[in-house]
């Protein structure tokens, strides 16, 4: 533009505000096992807090929403010991994706929830929350 232009004309420092993405470990990126898959870095967080309150979640289903959550000793000890924004973002995708369970298709097979891929069911896909839903619903049916 021709103010960047103008300062450089001038000799002052213009600064940029670029984005650059540095791959270390090329090699391991583009070993066949892991070039073309989805990586997905997180971090993941078991705890029996979470546990209580998916299982809320799965058994208000219908009429679940985050301030009837944020009522639950859990949900308050999970915000002081995880970042709020973080806890808070997970708790409305769990409240959305319940809502897809019965409409998503999967199939569980000797206690696993799987889903078909080019014919074959794959057992290490998770979609978001509504796979661990489809757990709690398999269970009630007694083949978890």
């Amino acid at each position: 533009n021709e103010n960047t232009k103008a300062a450089n004309e001038a000799g002052e420092v213009v600064e940029h505000k670029f984005r650059v993405l540095l791959f270390d470990e090329v090699d391991v990126f583009l070993q066949k096992d892991f070039y073309g898959a989805t990586y997905g870095p997180l971090a993941t967080e078991n705890n029996e807090m979470i546990y209580e309150i998916m299982s809320h979640i799965w058994k208000q289903r219908a009429t679940i929403t985050e301030s009837e959550l944020k009522d639950m000793a859990e949900y308050k000890n999970l915000m002081e010991i995880c970042d709020s924004r973080i806890v808070a973002h997970a708790i409305r995708k769990m409240i959305v994706d319940v809502k897809k369970v019965d409409s998503h298709t999967y199939e569980c097979h000797q206690g696993k929830i799987g889903y078909r891929q080019f014919g074959s069911l794959m057992y290490n896909q998770v979609h978001g929350y509504i796979t661990a839903f489809c757990y709690f619903k398999e269970y009630e049916l007694g083949n978890v």
